[in-house]
C-alpha cells in the first residue's frame, strides 16, 4: 500500500516510459517509425555522438526520469482535482505534453531529432503519448483502488 501522492507519480511515469519504449521498439521494427523515445532523450543529453552503451543507458535513464516527473504532476493534479475520468484525463495530459514537448524541442531548442520528423513520426509519437497518459492513469488508478481497499479493510 502506497500512501504517498509522490511515490505513486513516479510508478506511474515509469510504467508510462516503459509502455512507450517498448511500443517505440515494436514500431521501429515495423517500419512505422525511425525515432524512439531514447533518440529524443539522447539528443537533449548530449551535443556530440557517443558510441558504446553508456549513453543509450544514460538516454534510458533520462526518459525514465522526465516521465516520472510528468507521472508525479498528473498524480498531484488527480490528488488535487478529482479522481473521476483518470482515463480521459490521463489521455488529455498525455496528448498535452506531447504538444509541449514537440513545440519546446522543435521551436525553442530547435533540436533536429524532431524538428525534421515526417508526419508519420509525429503522429507515432501523440499515439506514444496517449498512452503514456492511459498507462499513468491506469496504474494511478491500481494504486488509489488498492489503498482504498486496504483501508476499507482496516475499518
Amino acid at each position: 500500500m502506497i500512501n504517498d501522492t509522490f511515490t505513486k507519480g513516479v510508478i506511474c511515469g515509469i510504467s508510462g516510459a516503459l509502455v512507450q519504449n517498448i511500443l517505440a521498439f515494436v514500431a521501429k521494427l515495423l517500419g512505422l517509425t525511425d525515432t524512439l523515445y531514447i533518440d529524443v532523450a539522447y539528443a537533449v543529453l548530449f551535443n556530440l555522438t557517443f558510441k558504446g552503451i553508456l549513453p543509450v543507458i544514460a538516454s534510458f535513464l533520462g526518459h525514465l526520469i522526465i516521465d516520472s516527473f510528468w507521472g508525479v504532476i498528473f498524480a498531484f493534479l488527480i490528488k488535487y482535482t478529482s479522481s473521476k475520468f483518470y482515463i480521459f484525463k490521463g489521455i488529455v495530459f498525455g496528448c498535452s505534453i506531447w504538444f509541449l514537448i514537440r513545440v519546446i524541442i522543435t521551436k525553442i531548442f530547435k533540436l533536429p531529432v524532431l524538428a525534421k520528423n515526417c508526419p508519420k513520426t509525429a503522429l507515432f509519437f501523440l499515439f506514444g503519448a496517449a498512452m503514456f497518459g492511459l498507462t499513468i492513469a491506469l496504474v494511478l488508478k491500481f494504486l488509489d483502488d488498492k489503498k482504498s481497499h486496504v483501508n476499507n479493510q482496516l475499518k
